[in-house]
């Protein structure tokens, strides 16, 4: 059996309140509540985009199981009259990063081919906020307390601030495993009726 295969029969066939849908991008409710989720990531079509929504389905709050996209915003602030990002924290980035280590312990459990870490966070450069993500020794990598330029050149600040994602995910994998995946999948499940 296909990664896929495996992924419809042991976790999709349970319920028929979410339901996979080739070529969706993201995730997406409907008005009789059924969550649709989707392989699509931009204009690429994958098993890793549904694996990283289904894990977004895992780790979000009960209460925002059957919201668009999660019910997750990006804090906004008015300046002249334009809209703009103003994240405070790098919180965006950090629930990333728990989905993302739910969604490579799943894509291993699957039998899927071995996921590149490095390459799934350096999506998260685009994030709002991981201009507040620090360098990969924790420090931050602007403002107070950031290393001078000196001691770190500018472009190895956002290597180094990618390899703090890697290692983080690296960590969580040991806390957000297959077998927790698959206890919260149930439990969820029977929340969604």
């Amino acid at each position: 059996m296909s990664p896929l295969q495996i992924l419809k029969k042991d976790f999709l066939a349970h319920t028929d309140r979410l339901r996979y849908v080739p070529g969706l991008q993201g995730q997406r409710v409907s008005e009789d509540g059924i969550v649709r989720i989707g392989d699509r990531a931009g204009p690429g079509r994958a098993l890793s985009n549904t694996v990283h929504e289904l894990a977004h389905f895992v780790e979000i709050d009960d209460a925002r199981q059957q919201t668009f996209g999660w019910g997750l915003h990006v804090p906004t602030v008015v300046v002249c009259g334009q809209t703009c990002t103003e994240p405070t924290t790098h919180k965006m980035v950090d629930r990333e990063l728990r989905v993302m280590a739910y969604q490579v312990n799943l894509m291993q459990a699957l039998g899927a081919p071995p996921m590149r870490v490095r390459r799934l966070v350096q999506a998260l450069q685009y994030m709002p906020d991981f201009i507040l993500v620090p360098l990969e020794d924790g420090r931050p990598a602007y403002g107070e307390g950031a290393p001078s330029r000196k001691e770190i050149p500018y472009e190895k600040v956002d290597p180094s601030r990618i390899s703090w994602m890697v290692n983080r995910v690296q960590e969580l994998r040991a806390e957000f495993t297959f077998e927790r995946f698959r206890a919260e999948w149930f439990r969820k499940i029977a929340l969604l009726g």
